[in-house]
């Protein structure tokens, strides 16, 4: 008997470990939005993410398109990406991969708005210059 529970007590405590360390199917579901590689969450509704950056105080956000309407390809993605400087806090790709949100504490040097829009439409969604400064 005395060697029963010394099998009985580890074995129901690894049977009651095991049962436990799955995953939680609520959280997996819950972030159907995120990509494989971390990289860009694709979203439905680019103004719904214009509406989080400005919640996140972010005052220079702006919508980037390509000129056709199609989707962003891999070589949108390469040149935005060389295009773009560092300082750009977020980026989102939206409306089914139409769309690229981006979104800055610090404002977009003209010549970076002039090389996007040699090749996309860009449509500026900052807050204005009196809100920015608090006047």
């Amino acid at each position: 008997m005395q060697s029963f529970r010394k099998i009985l007590f580890p074995l129901t405590s690894l049977v009651a470990f095991a049962a436990g360390c799955g995953a939680d199917q609520r959280v997996l579901n819950s972030t159907p939005n995120m990509r494989p590689n971390g990289d860009v969450r694709v979203v439905s509704n680019s103004e719904q993410e214009v509406r989080d950056m400005k919640t996140a105080r972010l005052p220079f956000v702006f919508l980037i398109r390509r000129k056709d309407g199609g989707l962003i390809t891999s070589e949108d993605k390469v040149f935005l990406s060389k295009s773009t400087p560092r300082e750009l806090n977020r980026k989102v790709l939206s409306d089914d991969g139409k769309t690229f949100v981006f979104g800055s504490s610090f404002v977009v040097p003209s010549q970076t708005l002039s090389t996007w829009r040699s090749r996309f439409v860009v449509e500026d969604k900052s807050e204005s210059v009196s809100k920015i400064d608090g006047r």
